[in-house]
Order: structure tokens, then sequence, then C-alpha cells
């Protein structure tokens, strides 16, 4: 069995797959499975996926859903067909620096309680999807070194969190890239995985919700993941629009993750209500 599974949830991302698939097969750590899920791409992705497993069939298995049935159940699918203890996700358009997975494994064990290990992460934006975001959403070249350093911050201010300090600040938003996160596989069952039929694709943050209910997190303040932006990804299609209502969307995760644990939910919820939320300009939920 080994170590650590890799989940890489694929739809119409061909160009970018074997840059995606090889920083994993090139980890330092290389006890690891990448286990593809191809969620009916209409581009030659499976293709493209298949001749990557050849290359390392030892490591490599890949999967075809019968349709498209979105992110949740494919990732849900690619954890149910693995076997490590250890799960990380890898959206099949993002990649990984060397040693990424090293750190993290080296973290759980030190740790046997923690539950998630999370990265910092920087963005790859080439001049194409740069030009398109400031001419279809206005947004400056700087956008995306502020976003990336969002998540820098959060992961260098994680460093002092407790439990408790997790769900305080994932009840304001969301600074954890899904391609930086590896977590223990008990946890992932007992979170239930991810959730299927949001309104808005937010089923990452809603399961980092619903974790620091339950389990012990760190961060590695390095950017070990480099999230790819292009034009025709989901965060640019929706997020980035002019009437996404992020206020919305916050209180739907909530009121989620309040029903997968209500007597837990509302136990941190009024023990971080008691303390000043040191977020300038975040709204209380």
């Amino acid at each position: 069995m080994p170590g650590v599974s890799v989940i890489v949830s694929l739809y119409n991302h061909s160009r970018y797959l074997a840059q995606c698939v090889h920083s994993v097969l090139d980890q330092s750590y290389a006890d690891l499975e990448v286990v593809i899920v191809d969620d009916a791409s209409t581009d030659d992705s499976l293709e493209v996926a298949r001749s990557l497993q050849r290359l390392d069939p030892g490591r490599v298995k890949v999967y075809s859903n019968p349709g498209n049935l979105g992110v949740s159940r494919t990732r849900n699918f690619g954890v149910y067909k693995s076997g490590a203890p250890i799960l990380a996700f890898l959206d099949a358009d993002d990649y990984w620096r060397p040693d990424k997975l090293e750190k993290q494994v080296r973290a759980f064990g030190v740790d046997p309680e923690l539950g998630v290990c999370h990265c910092g992460a920087t963005i790859d934006c080439d001049a194409q999807s740069a030009r398109w975001v400031a001419e279809n959403r206005g947004m400056s070249p700087d956008t995306f070194t502020r976003w990336a350093g969002s998540f820098d911050t959060f992961c260098k201010e994680a460093e002092h969190f407790g439990q408790p300090d997790y769900f305080r600040r994932l009840l304001v938003s969301n600074n954890i890239c899904l391609s930086s996160v590896a977590v223990r596989r008990s946890a992932f069952k007992q979170a239930r995985g991810f959730v299927d039929g949001l309104r808005c694709q937010c089923e990452d943050w809603l399961l980092w919700l619903k974790l620091s209910m339950l389990t012990r997190f760190r961060s590695i303040p390095e950017q070990l993941a480099v999230y790819r932006f292009h034009h025709a990804s989901h965060t640019a299609q929706v997020f980035m629009r002019a009437d996404f209502d992020f206020l919305t969307v916050r209180s739907e995760m909530i009121q989620a993750a309040r029903s997968f644990d209500p007597v837990r939910f509302d136990a941190l919820f009024a023990a971080v209500r008691l303390r000043q939320e040191p977020c300038s300009g975040a709204h209380r939920p």
C-alpha cells in the first residue's frame, strides 16, 4: 500500500495534465499513487491520462465517469478507488514543487493527531489570461500577486493557530488552496468527503470548514503548490464575475457546515464569538 494517494480530478484539461502528473511522479517522496478520474471530458483528456498511465503503470491509475458527475463526486470516487492513509488533492491544471509531499508526510509523522496539512501556493497565469482578466473583469495586473499573497499570509498566521482558530477564520473566507492540502483518510471519512449539489463550486471550502470542527490543522508557510489561473477556469467564469454574491455563498457554506454537526458547530461558534474577530473589514456570519 502506498503512503499517499493523490486524487486528480480531470475535466477538459488535456493541455495541462502532463505537467500536473509529472509534478507528482517527480516528488522527492515517491511512495505514492496517482488516481486520475476523468469526468466525461469532451477533449482528449482521457487519452492523455492513459498515455501517462503507460509511463508508470505501477503508480498511475485512470478511471472514467460514465457521464459528467461534477467535481465533488469525481473526487469522492477517486478517494474510494485509492488506498493510502494520506490523501492529497490536485486539480488537473495545477502542479506541485518537488518536495511538497515529503514535507507534508513528515508533518503527519511528527503529529499523530494531525488531520490536515496545507501549504502556501503561488499563481501561474500566462499573458493571455492576464489580458483577459484586465479586459473582461477590469482587474489590475497585480491581482494575482495579491491573491498568492493571501495564501502566504494565511499560512504564516496559521502557524500560531489552534483548532478553533481555523474554524473561526474559515467562517469568514477560504484562504486554503485545494491543491495545497493533504488530509488523513480517517479525517476525510469522518467529514463525509466533498458535498455534491452546492449552488456554487465551493466544495473545498465546505470540507475545510467541516474538518476544522473535527481535527487539527497545520500550515507549512512555503509555496509548494502552484495554482494555474486561466480564463476558462471556474474561478474566472464564476468567482470573478461582477455579480458574484460572496456573502450569500458564505452563508450557504456556514449553513451546510452547521447541518453536518449542529451540536459541535454551535459549541465552537459560541466559543469563537466570545473573541474579537481580528480580520479587518470581515463580516460576522
